[in-house]
């Protein structure tokens, strides 16, 4: 596992391209060699002038990044030698940047979307600028088209073919504050002031209107399946909403759990949430959702610590429970549930996966512990591995352990085949805190808290590096695959649903 830490400060933005990552902190640009990730280092670093960088775009050997001055072009070919090229002066204050075809587009909160003819970078000049009704704070280009979350005016749509004829052509007013955009197969998706997620069909661009909006405010964790998506939300309990097909989501149920809902898992017709609020109540919830129109609590049994964790796996069910270890419960039947057995992990249980006779426990403090459960009744702790930052989550597949280790940590892949002498083969760092992850189809998808759902490619695991992100909102902490589309809690923006085909 490699950390590079940079003055101790999360940064604004980053970029990731050609094995190098681009990240702007504070007054300056740092560009590091993730090549390969475990020997990661700082290459070069560059302070613009202007204020705090907020976004930064790479392409064609040139970093662009933006801050209160406006516009700065920086020459990173190659990046040990790295030097501004050119400053734009021409905005009051731009928080995002997109470069495509030739020019940047920035969204500048003060004056709208300024767009710079950047070919050749030297001689860029201020060519446009469309001023939006509200203070624009992301952005997303694509087929000739910019999309502007305008904060309190929502989404700003505009035609940009050509660039300095640009002008707007639609708006959809959202209910709150427009915060991200991200723009996919025919849809936009607006992450709108942590209340909801807005999906608005722009097929045409012209004829744009909200499709759908799901309220799930600050989700913790999600389940899918049957068409359904299990959504436990920290202070709101259990919502179950119907997904086919994706484009059209809706609520059909909620379920009020008491204390902080933090994970969920769903099988045989049952729900069971691990529930808890801190210093004086933690519990595994038992819900009905057959149906999931009719769901009610059947069974609610306290745990000795704070549980964070569920999983289920015949007839026992597993809770990692933050002050006492693993729990195991037997469920057979759910409204006779009844804790069996107790191992307590050297650290804070936080996360868990079972398979194969053995629990895997994200355990904070001591990294992930391995539990021999076969039988259940005479678990016991058979090996642990100490990784960077704090487990947070973990799953199991085909011999190996997918660890998101939050502050720093990134995803660290453990070979557990056998158990007993498990060790690590790669750690991969990503731009924020690795909160969950879901491996299927040779990939590892990792919800990162503050950029979003970073995918990486894990064939073989030995050389698994990051291919592709999508960052569509901040405070990401769980992800579920199925049927090619990506399920996000999102903490300030409800439930994310994107398609990755």
């Amino acid at each position: 596992m490699k950390s590079v830490f940079i003055l101790g400060i999360q940064p604004s933005d980053v970029y990731v391209a050609d094995g190098y990552t681009y990240a702007v902190v504070m007054n300056e640009l740092y560009i590091i060699d993730v090549d390969p990730p475990e020997s990661a280092y700082i290459v070069k670093s560059i302070y613009i002038p202007g204020g705090t960088l907020e976004g930064v775009y790479t392409t064609d050997g040139y970093a662009y990044v933006v801050n209160p001055d406006g516009l700065h072009i920086v020459d990173v070919d190659p990046p040990e030698n790295t030097f501004i090229v050119n400053s734009v002066y021409a905005s009051i204050w731009s928080f995002d940047v997109c470069v495509a075809d030739g020019y940047a587009y920035v969204a500048d909160s003060g004056s709208g979307l300024q767009i710079f003819d950047i070919d050749p970078p030297e001689s860029a000049y201020l060519a446009n600028t469309v001023e939006t009704p509200g203070w624009p704070h992301s952005l997303f280009v694509t087929d000739g088209y910019a999309y502007v979350a305008d904060m309190a005016s929502g989404l700003q749509i505009l035609d940009i073919d050509p660039p300095e004829s640009a002008n707007i052509v639609n708006f959809v007013d959202t209910p709150g504050f427009a915060y991200s955009v991200f723009v996919i197969g025919g849809y936009a998706y607006v992450v709108d002031d942590g209340t909801s997620l807005q999906i608005i069909d722009i097929d045409p661009p012209q004829s744009a209107f909200i499709d759908n909006s799901i309220k799930t405010p600050h989700p913790n964790d999600i389940y899918v399946t049957n068409d359904f998506v299990y959504a436990v939300e920290y202070n709101g309990g259990l919502q179950i909403l119907d997904v086919n097909p994706p484009e059209s989501p809706s609520i059909v149920n909620k379920v009020h759990a008491p204390g902080h809902a933090e994970d969920v898992f769903v099988t045989g017709g049952y729900a069971y949430v691990a529930a808890n609020r801190y210093p004086d109540y933690s519990a595994l919830q038992i819900i009905d959702v057959d149906p999931p129109e009719s769901a009610y609590t059947l069974k609610t049994l306290d745990t000795p610590g704070l549980a964070f964790g569920v999983f289920v796996s015949g007839e026992f069910a597993y809770v990692a429970d933050n002050e006492s270890g693993l729990q195991i419960i037997d469920i057979n039947p759910p409204q006779n549930a009844n804790i069996v057995k107790s191992v307590d992990t050297t650290g804070y249980a936080r996360g868990i996966y079972v398979t194969g006779g053995y629990a895997y426990v994200a355990d904070m403090d001591s990294g992930l512990q391995i539990i021999d459960i076969d039988p259940p009744e005479n678990a016991y702790i058979v090996n642990s591995v100490a990784v960077t930052g704090y487990s947070w989550n973990v799953y199991v597949t085909n011999g190996y352990a997918y660890v998101a280790s939050y502050d720093h940590g990134g995803l660290q892949i453990i070979d557990v085949d056998p158990p007993e002498s498990a060790y690590i083969v790669k750690s991969i760092d990503d731009p924020g805190y690795s909160y969950d992850v879901y491996v299927t189809n040779g990939y590892a998808y990792v919800a990162d808290y503050y950029y979003g759902l970073q995918i990486v490619d894990i064939e073989p695991p030995e050389s698994a590096y990051i291919i592709d992100s999508v960052d569509n909102a901040d405070y990401i902490t769980g992800v579920y695959m199925s049927d090619g589309y990506a399920y996000l809690a999102a903490g300030y923006g409800g439930l994310l649903i994107i398609d990755l085909w």
